[in-house]
C-alpha cells in the first residue's frame, strides 16, 4: 500500500511540474531546449548558466537551481534556470538514469559536472574540499518525488516555514544528503572557486552506457 501511494505521488509530481508531456510527446532531436536548459545528445549532456553566490565556507551543495528556496543560503552556485527545467532536461536525455536519481534516491556515479569560467574548465569536484568521490547529488540537489509538488509548483512561494511540511522537509532532506562518509556538505577551494559575481556554464554529462 505505501508503495503504491508512493508512485501515486510521483505521477502526480511528473504531471504538476510538466514531466508528463516530456515522456509522451520527446523527439529525438540532437538539441533541445527547456527554459535555458540545454541538451546535447551527440555529447549526451546538458548545460545551463549560472551566478557564483559563494566562493568560500561551507556549503550543502555547490549549485543551487531555483525550487527549494530554504537551500539557496546553502549554496554556491545559483542556476539561472529553474529546478524543474534541469529535471526534464536529464529525464528527456536518460529516463532510465533520471529514475535512479530521483525516484529511487541512488548516488548514481559515472556522470561528470563541470563548471566553465572564462573558457576555462572546472571539474565541480575540484572546487571543494572532499576526501572522497561525489556523485550529481553530492553537487547539486535534484529534488524529491516526496516534496516536488508542493515545491515545484509555480503557485507555491516554494517556502513556507509555517507549514507543518517544512521542517519535516527540512529534516528528511538532510538526512538523505549525509553521504556514507558521515559527513554532510564540504567547504570550498576559495582559491580555485571564480569570484563572487562571475557567470558561470554548468555541464552535466552523463557516460555513454
Amino acid at each position: 500500500m505505501l508503495r503504491q501511494r508512493l508512485v501515486a505521488a510521483m505521477v502526480l509530481s511528473l504531471i504538476s511540474i510538466g514531466w508528463w508531456s516530456v515522456l509522451i510527446t520527446r523527439q529525438r532531436v540532437p538539441v533541445v531546449n527547456f527554459s535555458e536548459v540545454t541538451v546535447r545528445r551527440s555529447e549526451n549532456s546538458v548545460s545551463f548558466s549560472g551566478v557564483v553566490t559563494r566562493d568560500k565556507g561551507w556549503v550543502q551543495f555547490l549549485i543551487y537551481a531555483p525550487g527549494y528556496k530554504w537551500l539557496e543560503q546553502e549554496c554556491a552556485i545559483t542556476a539561472m534556470t529553474s529546478l524543474a527545467s534541469v529535471q526534464c532536461a536529464i529525464a528527456d536525455l536518460d529516463w532510465k538514469v533520471w529514475e535512479d536519481l530521483w525516484a529511487q534516491g541512488k548516488r548514481v556515479f559515472g556522470i561528470d559536472v563541470w563548471i566553465t569560467h572564462n573558457e576555462i574548465r572546472y571539474r565541480a569536484q575540484d572546487l571543494v574540499s572532499a576526501s572522497e568521490d561525489l556523485c550529481l547529488r553530492d553537487l547539486m540537489f535534484v529534488g524529491s518525488p516526496y516534496f516536488d509538488t508542493v515545491a515545484l509548483d509555480p503557485k507555491s512561494a516554494g517556502i513556507c516555514a509555517s507549514c507543518p511540511l517544512y521542517p519535516v522537509e527540512q529534516d528528511f532532506l538532510r538526512q538523505e544528503a549525509i553521504r556514507e562518509s558521515g559527513r554532510s556538505g564540504y567547504d570550498l577551494i576559495h582559491e580555485r572557486m571564480p569570484p563572487t559575481g562571475a557567470r558561470v556554464e554548468i555541464t552535466v554529462r552523463l557516460r555513454q552506457r
